[in-house]
């Protein structure tokens, strides 16, 4: 049987993601972390890499550094991947914080850029909103690796990080059930699910189930699979 998420298959990562008080991400630096952090990628086949990582807010894609060049991981490539201290798995493509995991599903955090509200936002001098996303969305479409642009290099993204704006998020929490990705809440899970909706009501109020909570979320997870 192969290793499975570096051997938390039965452990809880509850944490959420936290940025540090110095940091916020920006149009020019749209990442998880302020650097580019050691880390462990583990690939469908068992097959590891060892590199340094980072989680593209764009797209909740994974990136890497490959000499002097950040490269995006294709999604087929990851399996699960450990940046630091922290654990991600690849849910629907995305690259996801784990939160918590059981045989049956996996709760995990999604971090979204709110374009809406960076879209919104008035510019210096008078500027318009509109002004300010064309600019902010021309900078983002360029950040990192992909399939359009696989020469970034890393020191040139690293001295640009500042020069952007400040990314607004927005965080959420999902289950990860039979390759579904469905927000976490009551209304989602019974579409996408089809459980009963008396009998789920039932059960929520027995196990005061609290949707902002990873581990009470894991319960629906195992009620689901019931």
């Amino acid at each position: 049987m192969k290793k499975i998420i570096f051997t938390i298959l039965s452990v809880f990562a509850i944490a959420s993601t936290v940025f540090a008080d110095d940091y916020e991400p920006t149009s020019t630096w749209p990442y998880v972390y302020s650097e580019f952090t050691p880390g462990q990628l583990q690939m469908p086949g068992g097959q590891e890499k060892d590199a340094l990582f980072n989680v593209c807010l764009t797209n909740s894609s994974l990136h890497f550094i490959e000499g002097e060049m950040v490269r995006e991981a294709s999604p087929a490539d990851v399996f699960a991947v450990r940046i630091g201290n922290d654990y991600y798995v690849n849910a629907a493509g995305k690259v996801l914080k784990l939160l918590s995991k059981s045989d049956n599903g996996m709760v995990v955090e999604m971090l979204d850029i709110d374009y809406a509200k960076l879209n919104s936002s008035q510019g210096a001098y008078g500027s318009s909103g509109s002004t300010i996303a064309t600019q902010n969305l021309s900078s983002l479409e360029g950040i990192g690796a992909s399939a359009s642009n696989m020469n970034m290099n890393h020191m040139a993204l690293k001295n640009s990080k500042d020069e952007g704006k400040i990314l607004p998020l927005i965080h959420k929490m999902a289950v990860f059930v039979d390759k579904k990705l469905v927000d976490a809440n009551a209304r989602d899970v019974l579409t996408a699910f089809g459980v009963d909706k008396d009998t789920f009501k039932q059960f929520q109020k027995e196990n005061k189930i609290k949707w902002r909570d990873p581990l009470s979320v894991q319960k629906v997870i195992d009620f689901i699979a019931q």
